[in-house]
């Protein structure tokens, strides 16, 4: 069926719409028979078009005419319904299912095809009517447009293809709603909920709530950033500490709890839909509405970065810095106490999760101070001018007690401050410092532990003396382990909430900590312990000296002479008792166990040597020594150990070759020493080590054969 024959059917007044509907032409090609259908209703808005730009055309003749036309579109409509009365009544003549069936979808497409017809009809007359009105008539204007945005809502369900005019009418909506964003501002600032009311219905009837709630979130923003603007400006003035109650923070968050205490109410019943953005529980629409958006405002790079700044500048000019960070932290409790009273749940929880981010800032600006801090207190230490107690190390230890009396006053007050929050903000804080001091304590060489490896020996001082200065720099790197405990030990207890997590946490930071120190301890003790044994051997190779160049004297005379031994008479007697230097020896090594046995009494002492211990262990199982029932008396086998195995290769070196000089005096003179110092070495409960179990049993060997 063409165009022609589609007009002329539907022109007759005896056309039976339903029929048609269910003629082939429509089932077979329903898109172009719709097509056709819509070329046929636009025939006469082309004529009217053309008959308006008519000279002749006047206003009340398109009046008239727009009057015929909804006369007969009325007619069409009445047609429709008669059509449909008459299938009611034949329906019961005909009871088969199909048939009530066939009606029935009929009658469906014959309501959607009459509701399309009337739409179109109207949007046309809609459309060419809002051509034609002045926009500064707002009531027939927004009463056209209310008829334009219904017709179109209508024709876009059944597929309205006309973009542009789509396009065009949401454009003229904007603009028409433009002005009225003005008119919500002074309505909220007015409290005027009846206007706001109606206003919020002009853009619900256009189908343009969006809009509405746009301009709200542009009132809050406007109103919260000229509220950040003018304070970013007096704090370019004046400098207001943060710990002040009138500071430039407290002004922020109290003038953004007026604006929602002041708005949330009247917009609680108004917005009945928010949008999905707005999830926060809440008692009421209005008050979810206003947080979110405050939310959103200051948690914005722009408004952010402006407060933030603003808050760092007024903590810089705290004088007594951690007595106002505490002071803060207050205000932080006592502001979200308020909110907790004064609020709901949506206001609530949005300026807490703001005050949360200030907290970050204040977490990291303590960390840092709290860093800054304690390094001062490691630049104040400084060597006393008295070299005798320099030499002591005792000097260090007031300072070290100070630098752990800070950290614990920190580590209460941070928690104070910042809750369960405080071990993530201090201990970064606290590993730098330490670290620090141990470089420190390093570069700087306040153990003196140089001196020690370039074998810097003072001759005026005995073994005791020399043992005593020696083990007190033991002492002060124990002192520094005893911190680390005790901090640690401060942390765990400060430590709330899971106890399994805090545990865990705490025994990994120990560890960590412990570990940094480690290798400090290792070297101090290591290189002390050695310091102690080259002070004995260097006062034994003063005493063996003369002794050692008559053992080479008689080395080179016995190279020139054929016999195996001589027995010169020029050559001096021995009385084959140990020598002065050996019993000499044995007594320094009584004094240096004294002295041992008397640190060992000392915690720090005990405590840095057993972390000694128990490193050297990991390199070198040998040196592992039985844990007697007497606690602590495999470390004095340890380091006694260490001393003794250093003065006994020192004395083999020396005596390895007398067998070389042929000298059968000097021969038992050194057997009778060695057996002494295998005896010495016995008695401090060590074994003797096998190069001088071989230069003793040489010894005897050859002396045997010489006196057979």
């Amino acid at each position: 069926m063409e165009y022609n024959e589609l007009k002329a059917s539907l022109a007759n007044s005896d056309c039976d719409v339903l029929e048609l509907l269910n003629s082939p032409s429509f089932s077979n090609d329903p898109y172009k028979m719709s097509k056709i259908i819509g070329d046929i209703f636009n025939e006469p808005l082309i004529n009217f078009e053309n008959y308006k730009t008519d000279e002749e055309f006047q206003l009340s003749t398109l009046c008239t005419e727009l009057y015929k036309l909804g006369v007969e579109t009325e007619g069409t409509r009445l047609k429709l319904q008669n059509k449909f009365k008459k299938m009611q009544i034949s329906q019961s003549k005909i009871p088969t299912s199909s048939t009530i069936l066939m009606y029935d979808s009929a009658k469906t497409r014959a309501d959607k095809l009459g509701t399309l017809i009337r739409a179109k009809i109207d949007f046309g007359t809609a459309y060419a009517s809002l051509q034609l009105l002045d926009k500064n008539n707002d009531v027939e204007f927004y009463q056209v447009l209310v008829q334009l945005n219904r017709c179109c809502k209508i024709l876009c369900e059944y597929d309205f293809t006309d973009n542009t005019k789509v396009e065009e009418i949401n454009l003229i909506k904007k603009e028409f709603l433009m002005p009225l964003e003005n008119q919500i501002y002074n309505s909220l600032d007015h409290m005027d909920k009846e206007n706001l009311d109606m206003l919020k219905n002009k853009f619900e009837s256009l189908d343009c709530l969006t809009n509405f709630n746009e301009y709200l979130v542009n009132y809050f923003s406007k109103k919260i950033s000229s509220i950040i603007c003018q304070i970013e400006q007096a704090s370019q003035t004046e400098d207001i500490p943060a710990s002040n109650p009138d500071s430039y923070l407290w002004k922020i968050l109290s003038e953004v709890f007026d604006i929602w205490k002041k708005t949330w109410e009247i917009l609680n019943e108004i917005l009945v839909n928010c949008d999905d953005n707005y999830k926060i529980k809440s008692s009421g629409n209005g008050s979810n509405f206003v947080s979110s958006v405050i939310s959103q405002i200051l948690e914005s790079d722009t408004q952010w970065n402006i407060i933030s700044k603003i808050f760092l500048n007024s903590l810089s000019c705290e004088e007594e810095k951690f007595m106002a960070y505490l002071q803060i932290s207050k205000q932080f409790i006592s502001f979200t106490e308020f909110l907790n009273t004064r609020g709901d749940n949506a206001i609530y929880e949005c300026l807490t999760n703001f005050i949360g981010k200030l907290k970050e800032i204040l977490g990291e600006t303590y960390q840092r101070e709290s860093k800054n801090f304690l390094l001062i207190e490691i630049s104040k230490i400084t060597p006393p001018e008295n070299s005798a107690s320099r030499h002591r190390h005792k000097w260090l230890i007031p300072f070290i007690e100070d630098i752990q009396r800070i950290i614990l006053q920190i580590i209460h007050e941070s928690f104070a401050i910042f809750g369960n929050k405080f071990y993530d903000i201090l201990v970064p804080s606290i590993d730098f410092v330490i670290t620090e001091l141990i470089t420190v304590f390093n570069q700087k060489d306040y153990l003196e532990v140089k001196k020690d490896i370039n074998q810097e020996i003072c001759s005026n001082k005995g073994i005791g003396e020399i043992a005593e200065e020696k083990f007190n720099s033991i002492i002060v790197v124990g002192y520094m382990y005893n911190m680390i405990e005790t901090i640690c030990d401060a942390l765990k207890q400060t430590i709330s909430g899971n106890e399994i997590n805090g545990k865990i946490i705490n025994e990994k930071h120990t560890k960590d900590l412990l570990q940094k120190l480690s290798w400090f301890n290792s070297y101090v003790v290591s290189n002390k312990i050695t310091a102690v044994g080259n002070a004995i051997i260097h006062r034994m190779s003063k005493e063996v000296s003369d002794y050692l160049k008559e053992k080479e004297n008689k080395i080179n005379i016995s190279q020139k002479l054929s016999t195996s031994l001589q027995n010169t008479t020029s050559l001096p007697n021995y009385s084959y008792s140990p020598q002065d230097y050996m019993t000499n020896l044995g007594q320094r090594f009584l004094q240096v166990v004294n002295t041992v046995t008397l640190f060992l009494a000392n915690k720090d002492f005990k405590l840095a040597t057993e972390y000694a211990y128990t490193e050297q262990l990991k390199n070198d199982k040998n040196k592992e020594f039985k844990k007697s029932s007497v606690e602590g008396a495999y470390l004095d086998l340890w380091i006694i150990s260490n001393i003794t195995e250093n003065v006994v290769q020192y004395w083999v070196l020396n005596f390895q070759d007398v067998c070389d000089t042929n000298d059968f005096n000097m021969m038992k003179q050194v057997y009778i020493d060695a057996k002494f110092l295998i005896d010495v070495v016995v008695d401090l409960n060590l074994e003797p080590c096998t190069d001088l179990l071989e230069i003793c049993g040489t010894l005897n060997t050859t002396i045997e054969q010489e006196k057979k």
